[in-house]
């Protein structure tokens, strides 16, 4: 099996089930706990297992008689009876070969096919906000004149269409295409397929199929663009302001980044993100609160969106704390709105908050400033401390 082990450590495991799998390892010169795509093939020649990353051969060999098992395939998780170890990331184009490859084959499996589309943006799989609906752009094949646009609702209608199909959307020689007319809120899931024609306008390169989704709400904040990179700004606390600088009894985000960022990548309610969100109460401040400011004021009455929801998970051994949220509008004016349920911060699942913009009574369409707290702003008085987890924010309707 491919892993990346506890140390960040990418590993190459080969064993028939039961014997002791660490006979085998094979290490990465490196440890791995970027954001960034990798490229690791595991290679078994004979009885010598040789592990590649990035194209490069790593330096640690095993060498044992052991058949590889065929008894389980996991991918994104360890094996069977480590259901914990799973992997907190992105994995694409899974490959099993028949034969042992080389570093000149590996080369090539890492090129790919060079005259199809690649780098597909949006990425394939994004969640796309109605509000800023982007054009489908694309890298062309490296023998492309022009390229065949598809797009569509069905992803097998999609992959089989020709140009007598409704996919088919027309031959272009921009690699980029506007799609805004041909979604809509809450649309779900759309694909779309570039293929490559060449100057003779006879060859095709068939492309990949590639997907986005139109959810039935708007976005907010997902937390997975957050990484480590202070200089860059895109830390989470740096966004997400905390005590450092609003003088609160809050903490955003781990002291130490793990797998390339100080977000959460272990408890999450959706992707591969969540905000940590540490409160003490018992300081000076006696409240712990978190904010957010956008640029832009931020329009949250899109498509008749009512209603601002978010999901909140606890610690069973959390102190009192009662949460809230306040949002401030383009004129300054502010509104906490706190929650009734005192269970919240002690509750060991996720639990969706919905908030009715209404009860804010600010202008919902031009949100400048967005508060995440525990305790009581306006009246503070001493209480617990703890830790929960904030994710998926978003605006929908009711």
């Amino acid at each position: 099996g491919l892993v990346r082990h506890s140390g960040g450590a990418l590993r190459l495991w080969v064993g028939d089930g039961s014997t002791d799998l660490a006979k085998s390892a094979v290490n990465s010169n490196g440890t791995y706990t970027d954001l960034e795509w990798h490229h690791v093939a595991g290679v078994r020649s004979g009885q010598s297992n040789t592990l590649y990353v990035d194209g490069t051969l790593q330096n640690a060999t095993s060498t044992t008689g052991l058949a590889p098992s065929t008894d389980f395939f996991h991918i994104g998780r360890q094996y069977s009876t480590q259901t914990d170890r799973t992997f907190p990331g992105l994995i694409d184009d899974v490959r099993v070969y028949d034969t042992a490859a080389n570093a000149a084959t590996i080369a090539q499996i890492m090129a790919g096919d060079e005259t199809i589309a690649s780098d597909p943006q949006p990425v394939s799989g994004t969640i796309v906000d109605i509000r800023e609906v982007p054009d489908l752009a694309w890298s062309a094949g490296n023998t492309a004149a022009s390229h065949d646009v598809y797009f569509g609702a069905d992803r097998q209608a999609v992959a089989d269409a020709d140009h007598n199909a409704v996919q088919f959307k027309g031959n272009q020689t921009d690699t980029s295409f506007s799609v805004s007319d041909l979604v809509a809120f809450g649309g779900g899931n759309y694909f779309w397929r570039i293929d490559e024609v060449e100057a003779d306008g006879v060859t095709v390169h068939k492309g990949y199929v590639w997907k986005l989704t139109m959810p039935d709400y708007l976005p907010v904040e997902d937390f997975e663009s957050y990484t480590d990179d202070e200089d860059a700004g895109t830390a989470i606390f740096q966004t997400w302001i905390d005590g450092l600088t609003n003088g609160t009894g809050s903490d955003v985000g781990h002291d130490t980044a793990s797998g390339g960022t100080f977000a959460e990548i272990s408890v999450v309610h959706g992707g591969t993100q969540s905000m940590p969100f540490t409160y003490n109460n018992a300081g000076a401040t006696q409240y712990s609160e978190t904010e957010r400011t956008w640029t832009t004021a931020q329009d949250w009455t899109v498509e008749g969106a009512d209603t601002l929801c978010l999901f909140v998970r606890g610690l069973e051994e959390n102190g009192e704390g009662m949460p809230y949220v306040g949002l401030q509008d383009s004129t300054g004016k502010l509104v906490v709105v706190k929650s009734s349920d005192a269970t919240l911060v002690t509750t060991e699942a996720w639990t969706q908050v919905n908030i009715p913009l209404a009860y804010f009574g600010v202008n919902a369409a031009r949100i400048k400033k967005m508060y995440i707290g525990i305790g009581d702003r306006d009246n503070p008085t001493a209480g617990g401390a703890g830790l929960i987890y904030i994710d998926d924010i978003r605006v929908i309707r009711q």
